[in-house]
């Protein structure tokens, strides 16, 4: 099965965004990198993002995205900051040939 795995390094890159943005805990960075790693390809954040908050890995891409009922103007506005933070990541990752977020499962 393939799953979307992000490499350490990005996966620190994006914690690091998100303690930045979304007011993330350094405390749960070394468990995200861990899920991201290995494969999670949804992980709730919540923070600033309401208690609905994930980021996901689509495999193409990566987003955030939270619960309709928490999404106020502050929140869609934080919401479209990140997503495009994290397309200009990708982008450079694409281009410097480190973005291949499949990986086949062996086990």
């Amino acid at each position: 099965m393939m799953r979307p795995k992000l490499t350490e390094e990005q996966a620190d890159q994006v914690y690091e965004l998100l303690v930045a943005t979304c007011a993330a805990p350094a405390v749960d960075k070394c468990q995200f990198v861990y899920g991201m790693t290995h494969g999670c390809s949804e992980y709730r954040i919540c923070w600033k993002l309401g208690f609905g908050g994930k980021i996901y890995n689509d495999g193409d891409r990566l987003r955030v995205d939270g619960y309709l009922e928490d999404m106020t103007k502050p929140l869609k506005k934080l919401r479209k900051k990140v997503d495009t933070r994290l397309a200009e990541m990708v982008e450079r990752w694409k281009l410097d040939g480190t973005w291949n977020p499949f990986e086949e499962d062996v086990g």
